[in-house]
């Protein structure tokens, strides 16, 4: 197969109806890569068309653990379930500075902002994409 592998990407449509919303529910897979976690509830930002999330806890989370060894998922964003892949974001300065900043626009004034852009969940970043 020759040319470059293309991620599969939001439309814009879903991203401005994800954007309505103060967070989405993600679900990763367990250890067996079919049955979905329980659903977790979490803020998300966007970002260059592109859906990220934090695990607050950071690394040693457990769904965020099992988000980067399953790498895929479903979540429900706007009332809809998506099936998704999960790509750790890590050691990005520039995108982890972005990352934050949209944060910072989108919860201004609620709580845990300052925690969701302390170190910690910094290092545990993961954008999402649509999977077919």
């Amino acid at each position: 197969m020759k040319g470059k592998f293309k991620m599969k990407q939001w439309s814009k449509e879903e991203l401005n109806k994800f954007a309505d919303n103060d967070s989405i529910e993600i679900e990763p897979f367990y250890d067996d890569g079919k049955t979905h976690n329980t659903p977790i509830t979490i803020w998300f930002v966007v970002i260059d068309n592109n859906l990220y999330i934090r695990a607050h806890s950071g690394l040693n989370s457990k769904w965020y653990q099992s988000s980067i060894k399953q790498k895929a998922g479903k979540i429900t964003a706007a009332g809809k379930n998506y099936n998704v892949n999960f790509t750790a974001v890590r050691n990005i300065k520039e995108l982890d500075d972005q990352i934050s900043q949209a944060y910072k626009n989108k919860y201004a004034g609620q709580s845990p902002l300052e925690a969701m852009i302390a170190t910690i969940p910094t290092k545990a970043t993961l954008l999402i994409t649509p999977r077919d």
